[in-house]
């Protein structure tokens, strides 16, 4: 509970009304609706891991949330859906160590990882939600085996591959970092053993080619084309990258659909007798061979072809196999026929944006690609991009720069940061700190800053919004135009620090108002306000006598004559040489025009430490670096 003034905003139990009130309404599930325009927006999933949400999802998922509430308004048919990476090696590490089964320990913590996501306020359609570990999922990764296996994608043979001594389990090139295993930091050694692979070799020109169809940013863009590597070396065209190594030598995955048989060879598993299913019943402790070796049960089989005795693969996929499809599950996830309908497929179509980190630009994206290229060539898919859209977010460091980590002791405990603050206020704290895709060096100190945009905010609703028309000076009438198409265009190029930045002002602007707010113009600031905080900005929508969620409400529309007056061009100068032009509002201070200059990356990178900067105002802005 906070206050500003004797005005008491009850932030825990507004946010727990909220969340529950939602949950009810149904107001974030998608259904397949002709008429309105799609918008498909996706987060990279997490792994549920036993210590609960890391705060970097706050600056993460809070992101893309607000988004996903902004295309809504904007007439949008949105899907926003979530999932949980609970294969791979994390959990059957963390099981073995308090020796307890992986599906229990990730089956708990996805319903810690839920109760926190619903506290940040992040509005997904949780009936869609899906699970790696799920036979229901696994049966459709096993699938997509037998799809490359049965057109010469998936192979065995004996190779050289990178072995983890720690992990006792092969690793995939993108899964070794400087020598070492990304999972465990152990350093990798290389050891001759059969081993399944995907032949994405045969896809990397056209993985390479296609990338100039991708809306992502240049910089990420080259990192993903430089990762595949193309080379043209004595006439002959090269690649950087190799076949997909698929199978692990552990437990926590889905088993290969493989059976061998002295008679018929290999043999595919029927799609029919789909999902092989994963024994729970085995002791899985590493030895450096697959624990399926363990179970006879499980072993020993009969041939689909020749009906005599036979047996099963023992390795599994790893994990980055059942990850590298699990949007084309989202549209339609509780189909038993198919991995995704016709219907649903050609309506919600590919992910219109997609974010995660800047890791999966040479791992997880790379195979993604690869795997919708091969469903679009068997005609399974009508696209053969699945991320057109991609952004990477920034890492959220402490304030010296340091990756928050349990190990060292400076990461924030979650659950403890929401019953103290709040989600509204861990969301603006986590965006106002820098671009989304900055790194951001984030501390607790940065909630006292947007908790007084909070209070403040709240205090101009309690005291000056009485529900009546006012007529309002047309200088705050343009403000709020202006503040509509500033945050409109914040959104579209995730640069939340600046919306809130304007927001803040604006709501100085109304502090300072002598009289009452118009209902009206409140109820624009309060639409602005929803996809950034959400449940303060439910609260104060309901006060005013709405029945209707303001998320389903429409976003506001903006006078752009209104806008334009009192605009005027300043020359933005480094060294006295003018680099660029800003439009801004006639007399705005230098820390103003300052914020509009750090929008614009590429001379923000040349100025941010400048030794002085002259400003003269409604003329120019010209930084003195020392490289002149």
């Amino acid at each position: 509970m906070n206050e500003e003034k004797g005005i008491t905003y009850d932030f825990a139990s507004v946010e727990s009304k909220w969340i529950s009130e939602w949950e009810k309404s149904g107001i974030y599930k998608a259904k397949i609706d002709p008429i309105k325009p799609k918008f498909y927006c996706l987060d990279t999933w997490p792994y549920p891991s036993a210590e609960g949400v890391h705060f970097g999802y706050v600056k993460s998922f809070c992101g893309m949330d607000v988004v996903a509430r902004y295309k809504r308004m904007s007439g949008f048919n949105v899907l926003y859906p979530m999932g949980w990476d609970t294969l791979g090696l994390p959990a059957e590490n963390y099981a073995i160590k308090i020796k307890r089964h992986p599906k229990e320990v990730t089956d708990e913590s996805i319903k810690n990882f839920k109760k926190q996501f619903n506290a940040f306020g992040l509005g997904y359609d949780w009936d869609r939600e899906i699970n790696t570990a799920d036979p229901s999922y696994y049966k459709w990764t096993q699938w997509l085996f037998l799809v490359m296996f049965k057109n010469g994608l998936a192979y065995r043979k004996k190779a050289v591959v990178n072995w983890c001594p720690k992990d006792k389990t092969v690793l995939a090139e993108e899964q070794i970092i400087d020598g070492v295993c990304e999972r465990c930091g152990e350093k990798t050694e290389q050891k001759e053993l059969l081993q399944w692979f995907f032949k994405i070799t045969d896809y990397a020109d056209r993985l390479y080619e296609d990338c100039s169809q991708l809306n992502w940013d240049e910089k990420y863009l080259n990192l993903h084309r430089n990762w595949i590597g193309k080379d043209v070396k004595e006439g002959k065209t090269t690649f950087h990258i190799r076949d997909w190594s698929i199978a692990r030598q552990r437990y926590w995955g889905p088993p290969i659909p493989i059976i061998y048989c002295e008679s018929c060879g290999t043999v595919p598993v029927p799609e029919e007798q789909l999902p092989v299913v994963l024994p729970t019943d085995i002791d899985f402790t590493p030895t450096g061979e697959s624990p399926l070796m363990k179970d006879e049960s499980f072993v020993n089989t009969t041939c689909p072809t020749c009906g005599g005795s036979a047996k099963r693969e023992v390795d599994i996929l790893d994990t980055l196999v059942s990850s590298a499809w699990y949007e084309f599950r989202f549209p339609d996830p509780r189909n038993s026929e198919r991995f995704v309908s016709k219907e649903a497929i050609e309506y919600w179509r590919n992910v219109d944006h997609y974010q995660g980190t800047i890791e999966h630009l040479t791992a997880h994206l790379v195979y993604a690609r690869f795997v919708t290229k091969v469903l679009f060539d068997q005609g399974y898919l009508p696209f053969d991009e699945p991320f057109p859209k991609y952004t990477p977010v920034g890492m959220l460091v402490d304030k010296s720069g340091t990756k928050f980590s349990k190990r060292l002791g400076n990461a924030p405990d979650t659950n403890e940061l929401i019953q103290n603050n709040g989600g509204d206020l861990l969301r603006l704290s986590g965006y106002f700190v820098s671009p989304f895709d900055d790194i951001s060096r984030w501390g607790v100190e940065d909630i006292v800053g947007v908790e007084k945009f909070r209070n403040r905010l709240w205090r101009v609703f309690k005291e000056k919004v009485d529900g009546d028309r006012y007529d309002m000076p047309e200088e705050i009438v343009r403000q709020t135009h202006r503040l509509v198409r500033d945050v409109e265009q914040s959104i579209e190029k995730m640069r939340y620090n600046v919306a809130i930045s304007k927001m803040m002002v604006f709501v100085s602007t109304l502090l300072n108002h002598e009289g009452e707010v118009d209902k009206e113009l409140w109820e624009t600031f309060t639409k602005v306000l929803a996809p950034f905080a959400p449940f303060i900005a439910e609260e104060m929508w309901s006060q005013m006598g709405h029945q209707k969620s303001v998320h389903v409400e429409h976003w506001p529309k903006y006078d752009r004559a209104l806008v334009e007056q009192g605009i005027i061009s300043i020359a933005v100068q480094i060294n006295g040489k003018v680099r660029d032009v800003l439009e801004v509002e006639t007399r705005s201070t230098k820390d103003e025009v300052i914020a509009l200059v750090k929008e614009n990356a590429k001379i923000w990178k040349q100025v941010s430490e400048a030794t002085d900067c002259i400003f003269v105002e409604d003329k120019i802005i010209n930084f003195v670096t020392s490289s002149r």
